[in-house]
């Protein structure tokens, strides 16, 4: 699986899914160490993890400016939330495999 696209729908499950806030928790913890294959990639899971840190819940509500105050005012998130249509069982098979990946390349 490409790692890009496989970052990209794990942000997007990250982005989109504030009924599940203890998993994207759990998932951000997981992946604080990991680097990201895009300076957006990382951008947007930097701004994630704070909001999840903080006790948010809904991700959305606060991004857009967090990620203006991370120097990114014209972020695309919708390239985000359009596959935030992945299921918790997807997400944590995608955390494991950027982990690995991860831990393959150290």
């Amino acid at each position: 699986e490409d790692r890009l696209a496989a970052e990209q729908q794990l942000l997007g499950f990250l982005v989109g899914k504030p009924s599940a806030p203890e998993l994207a928790r759990e998932i951000s913890e997981k992946l604080r160490n990991y680097r990201f294959q895009s300076v957006e990639h990382q951008v947007l899971f930097e701004c994630v993890s704070a909001h999840l840190a903080s006790g948010g819940r809904e991700p959305l509500a606060t991004l857009p400016v967090r990620l203006v105050i991370s120097g990114f005012p014209d972020f695309d998130l919708h390239r985000f939330t359009a596959t935030s249509a992945v299921s918790a069982e997807r997400a944590r098979e995608l955390c494991q495999i950027l982990m690995c990946r991860a831990g393959n390349e150290s």
